[in-house]
Order: C-alpha cells, then sequence, then structure tokens
C-alpha cells in the first residue's frame, strides 16, 4: 500500500435510511423529543435508501471526494451485507487492503428513520473481536466508532502514533465509547489533535449545555483542538489558543443523516491542504449542509470544484 494521506477506523455498517411522514413528535423539552409510530400498524414510507454507513467510511468517503487517497480498516462479516460494503467502499475510491471479511462476525447494520429533517437510528451492533491489522504510514488518522473489544485497536493505535509521531489524529467516540467504553476511551485523548463531538455528546461528558463551555471542559481532557457542532446552531472549535464560532451554512434540509461527518471530513480536509481553524470551519460547515440537503449520509459530499464554489457564500467564522 502506498503511503496515505488518510487512514479511517471504526466500524463500517450498512445502512437502511427511510422516509417516514406518518409519525409523530412528543418533547418534554426542547432538547428531549421522542419519535412516535402507530404501534402495530404497517406504516408506509416515502422514500428508503441502501447505503454504506459508519463514521469512518462517511469520513474516508468525504476525504475522497476532496481528493485525498483514504483507506478504511473495519470488520466485516462474509454475509451479503458484507459484501455490499466492499463493493461501496471501491466504488467510492476507498483503498479496502484493510478491510477484514471474517466469517465468525456479521456486519453491522442500522435503520436509520427521517422525520422532519430530523434522524432517529435504529443500530444492530454484535460483539467484533477486533484483530488490527499493521497500519501504513498516513498523514491522518481518524479514530471513531467501535464496539466491544475496542480496547485492542484503541492499543495498537496508541503504538503506532508513538512511532509515528508527525501523524494526525481526530477522534469522534461512538456510542459504546461514550458509554461502557468511556474509561478506556479517554486514555487516548492526550493524542488527539482533533476531537470532534456533537452537543448532545459534549454534555454528556461535560455536562454543560453552553458550547463554549463544555468545549473547554474537553480540552482539559487532553485534545489539541475541540470541535463541536449543534445542528441549526453551527459549531465551534477551541484550542489553549483560540476560540472560534460558525452559523450553519445555507441550506434547506431534508435529511441531517451524515451532518457530523461530513463536517468533520470538510473540517479536516481543510487542514491537511494547510489551511487555519476559521478557514477549517467554514469547509465543515458548507460540506454538512450540502449532504443534508439531500437523502444519505453520503450523497451531497462536496468535490473540490463544488466546495470552493459553495465557499462563496458561507458564513465567516468569529472569535
Amino acid at each position: 500500500m502506498s503511503v496515505l494521506y488518510v487512514l479511517a477506523i471504526g466500524d463500517a455498517t450498512l445502512d437502511l435510511i427511510l422516509d417516514v411522514d406518518r409519525a409523530s413528535v412528543h418533547c418534554r423539552r426542547p432538547t428531549e423529543c421522542e419519535l412516535g409510530l402507530k404501534f402495530g400498524a404497517k406504516i408506509p414510507v416515502t422514500q428508503a435508501h441502501q447505503a454504506l454507513g459508519g463514521n469512518a467510511a462517511n469520513v474516508a468517503v468525504g476525504l475522497s471526494h476532496l481528493g485525498y487517497h483514504a483507506a478504511l480498516y473495519s470488520e466485516v462479516g462474509t454475509d451479503a451485507a458484507g459484501d455490499t460494503v466492499g463493493a461501496e467502499l471501491e466504488a467510492s475510491g476507498i483503498n479496502t487492503d484493510l478491510l477484514v471479511h471474517r466469517a465468525d462476525i456479521t456486519t453491522r447494520y442500522s435503520v436509520v428513520l427521517t422525520h422532519a429533517a430530523e434522524r432517529t437510528i435504529l443500530t444492530y451492533h454484535p460483539a467484533h473481536p477486533y484483530h488490527p491489522p499493521v497500519m501504513p504510514p498516513s498523514r491522518l488518522v481518524y479514530y471513531t466508532s467501535l464496539g466491544p473489544g475496542f480496547e485492542r485497536v484503541q492499543n495498537a493505535l496508541t503504538k503506532y502514533l508513538k512511532k509515528n509521531p508527525d501523524t494526525i489524529l481526530a477522534s469522534n467516540p461512538g456510542s459504546y465509547q461514550l458509554s461502557a467504553g468511556l474509561k478506556e476511551y479517554k486514555k487516548i485523548l492526550s493524542a488527539v489533535d482533533y476531537l470532534f463531538v456533537n452537543a448532545e455528546e459534549a454534555k454528556l461528558l461535560t455536562g454543560s449545555g453552553s458550547l463554549r463551555t463544555a468545549a473547554k471542559r474537553l480540552q482539559d481532557l487532553g485534545p489539541h483542538t475541540v470541535v463541536v457542532t449543534n445542528a441549526d446552531q453551527g459549531a465551534v472549535a477551541a484550542s489553549h489558543t483560540e476560540f472560534y464560532s460558525i452559523t450553519p451554512a445555507p441550506s434547506k434540509p431534508v435529511s441531517k443523516t451524515g451532518a457530523g461527518d461530513a463536517f468533520a471530513s470538510g473540517f479536516l480536509g481543510a487542514i491537511l491542504a494547510g489551511e487555519d481553524t476559521p478557514t477549517a470551519l467554514r469547509w465543515g460547515a458548507v460540506n454538512s449542509a450540502a449532504v443534508i440537503s439531500q437523502f444519505g449520509a453520503q450523497t451531497g459530499l462536496l468535490s473540490p470544484t463544488e466546495l470552493t464554489r459553495r465557499l462563496k457564500r458561507a458564513p465567516l467564522a468569529n472569535p
């Protein structure tokens, strides 16, 4: 394998995305809502779309769209879903040398319900006894969602970073790493250059609903730069020497599936291009806006030409 720009590490999934009109939303408070479906009913959907998914795959494909050579380390089954994941990655230009097909596991699967442009995700995450391969040199490692047993991968990554100190490490923890695996996941935060979380995850980790406060508290855990995204409110980026915020780029939301991953790939694409933090926030904002304007987590990902065009009317990042 040639030298990579990007190595993404995380579980790839096969996603079934369903657009549901006949549903209701019940909120105890503005930030705590539930999706309601009529129990026992046959409920029609207005759109159905099967696609490659998972944070690592989404970010790898996003960076590939921006012109960066990317590979994905993930473990999938020898089932039909695993075959589809491999074919979709190759079709997106992702190097699959590190995609491991194993007969003793089942490929992970998600059902994404979209309603009023918001998404609710049903996930099937069977246990995977990870066996990380030798990782090739790369400019950037994106380490994200893994399930039980992720510690083995994280330990291998820690050793890799000691041998490759110039590699940029970006991370977005998955649901298991943020819950049962949080104590172990925190051990790598001191090596993280860019930590990406959404507002809900930031509040879970810090107890603060303020993006600025949450970002600063997350920095105390070790990451150099913390990026917190918050849907309709935009995003913030904080390091020990700077703080910037940005409002969302113009869009007509259809589905918010993949919004955070698109933001991360846009932001990191700018960093790899040598841009500063305010510019990286703008790249993230326009890439995310493009994705939520279409159905699916990867459909609207931008090319360099499209990105340049959209940046002309993108908001500026402010201190």
